[in-house]
């Protein structure tokens, strides 16, 4: 994460509506998050523990290998090419944005390194994403639900899928993701935000009386955005803001953050063009990705510093 919306808007600043692969490369916004989403749904899914986990060690790895994986596969199947590209654009675009603003956001919701307490710091964590998302929407005036931002070709999101498996089992000999892994993580996602809309806001009344401290409580849209205002979300004000691994001040507002996503962006898509041209990326991605980790830290660095903003 940021959270859905956020990342929604910001490949929309990135791509035209007109795009031949527009819907894909928004779902592919959402970076490795579906797999987070697998299992939370009616239908039984096998090996939900592992496939969500697998999402989490995406996002805390040097993705460099990943991305270069993905670009060896297009190689080696240049009848998606199109497709496959599409996505791995999309997919580097959510990491843009997660590399640069979670610094933030961390800073900003706490953390834990303890077990026990990961879980409440985790829920503020998805609460603070959701402000985010709100006032985003609200900024940007965006009336779409959040399952329609996640609209995708079946064929072309099936195709995508099968990636995955092959990823994880050739990099990380991980045997848990199948060809639909994905797929089923998306279709998951989709569900859950469902089940979380409430344009009147009713659910999230009883969200926050009979499921306070839980996902669904803390995913769902604040019941009064305009009372989010107090609270300088955005870091609009520019307030002192530490680097949570080392404790190196800081002063962007999540606007300045986006911005350098947005930085980022270009380089991605500089690559891109640089694969399209039949040369080697390889080493591009390990200067881009520098082992940062879409944390926003250092792979392997601690997490130490904190202040709840809200």
């Amino acid at each position: 994460m940021p959270a859905i919306a956020t990342h929604y808007i910001f490949i929309n600043d990135l791509i035209s509506k007109d795009d031949k692969y527009h819907d894909l490369i928004s779902l592919a916004g959402q970076g490795p998050d579906p797999f987070f989403f697998y299992g939370f749904s009616f239908s039984k899914r096998q090996n939900k523990k592992e496939v969500q986990a697998f999402g989490t060690f995406l996002h805390h790895i040097d993705p460099s290998a990943v991305y270069n994986y993905m670009f060896e596969y297009v190689k080696r199947h240049q009848k998606h090419k199109e497709i496959l590209l599409a996505f791995i654009k999309g997919f580097m675009f959510h990491y843009c944005l997660d590399r640069n603003a979670h610094p933030y956001i961390f800073y900003s919701s706490g953390f834990s390194n303890d077990s026990k307490e990961a879980k409440k710091y985790g829920l503020k964590h998805a609460t603070f994403e959701s402000y985010l998302d709100a006032l985003e929407m609200k900024k940007h005036n965006l009336k779409l639900s959040k399952k329609v931002m996640l609209s995708c070709n079946d064929k072309e999101l099936k195709i995508v899928s099968k990636m995955f498996k092959y990823l994880a089992l050739d990099l990380f000999n991980n045997k848990y993701i199948d060809e639909l892994s994905y797929y089923n993580g998306v279709k998951d996602m989709r569900f859950v935000y469902s089940l979380l809309a409430s344009p009147l806001k009713i659910k999230k009344i009883l969200f926050m009386a009979f499921a306070h401290n839980t996902p669904l409580n803390a995913m769902s849209d604040p019941l009064n955005v305009k009372k989010l205002e107090k609270y300088d979300i955005f870091n609009e004000k520019h307030n002192k803001w530490l680097n949570a691994t080392n404790g190196n001040m800081r002063f962007e507002s999540f606007f300045d953050l986006y911005e350098n996503a947005k930085v980022d962006a270009s380089k991605v898509c500089y690559i891109i063009d640089k694969f399209n041209k039949n040369e080697d990326v390889k080493d591009n991605l390990t200067k881009f990705t520098y082992e940062i980790n879409h944390d926003g830290f250092k792979v392997g660095s601690e997490k130490k510093f904190y202040k709840l903003k809200v």
